[in-house]
C-alpha cells in the first residue's frame, strides 16, 4: 500500500508494504506510478511505516521485481524537484538504493545498508546496484562483498544522511527541506 498527501506543496509518499515494508514489485510499481502523478516540478517526501523507511524485496529477484525496481528507483533518482527521504527507521537494500536516490536523506534511527550481498546475491536492479556502489563511494568505503550497514549515527559521519533529529520532527523538517529546495551537491 502507498498513501499520496499534500503537505505545503510537497508530495509526501508514505510506504506501507507488507512484512516490515518490504519493496515487493506491487510497491515498487505503484512508487513508480505516484512519481509520474506528482509530476516532475514537486518536491516529494518519501516516508515509511511506523519503524521501518523500506527494506529489500523478495529473497529471489524475479525479472518482473527488477524491472519494477528499476523503474521506482528512476523515478525518484530523476525526479527534477528535490526529493528528501524521511528515514524513520531501517532502509536495507532496496531502502538503502531508494534512500540513495534521493537529494536528501534525514535519518533519526535504524540501520542503513545491505544485509545481502550487495554484489549479486540480492535481489537488486542494475539501477539498484549503481546506487548502493555510489552510496558506500560517497561514505568512503569500497562496494562490500558481504552485508555492511551503519547506524543512523553513523551514516551521518560518514555524511550519506543529515543530521537525526526526533522523530516527532522528523517528516516536519523533511517536508521543510524539500519545500526549500535544499539539494545535495551531487546525488548518490
Amino acid at each position: 500500500m502507498l498513501d499520496l498527501e499534500e503537505r505545503d506543496g510537497v508530495a509526501v509518499i508514505h510506504l506501507h508494504g507488507a512484512d516490515h515494508n518490504r519493496l515487493d514489485t506491487a510497491l515498487l510499481r505503484r512508487l513508480a506510478a505516484a512519481m509520474g502523478f506528482v509530476g516532475p516540478t514537486r518536491p516529494v517526501v518519501l516516508t515509511g511505516h511506523r519503524r521501518t523507511f523500506a527494506i529489500g524485496a523478495e529473497v529471489a529477484g524475479t525479472p518482473e521485481l527488477l524491472a519494477a525496481q528499476d523503474d521506482a528507483l528512476r523515478a525518484v533518482a530523476e525526479h527534477q524537484a528535490p526529493v528528501v527521504t524521511a528515514l524513520n527507521g531501517d532502509a536495507l537494500d532496496t531502502g538503502f538504493a531508494l534512500a540513495a536516490a534521493a537529494d536528501v536523506r534525514l535519518m533519526e534511527r535504524g540501520l542503513i545498508g545491505t544485509v545481502a550481498s550487495p554484489r549479486g546475491d540480492a535481489p537488486l536492479s542494475a539501477v539498484g546496484r549503481e546506487l548502493v556502489r555510489t552510496a558506500f563511494a560517497r561514505c568512503g568505503v569500497p562496494m562490500p562483498s558481504g552485508a555492511l550497514a551503519f547506524t543512523a549515527a553513523e551514516a551521518e559521519t560518514a555524511g550519506f544522511v543529515q543530521r537525526p533529529v526526533r522523530l516527532t520532527c522528523l517528516l516536519d523538517e523533511a517536508v521543510q527541506h524539500a519545500r526549500n529546495g535544499m539539494r545535495l551537491p551531487q546525488r548518490v
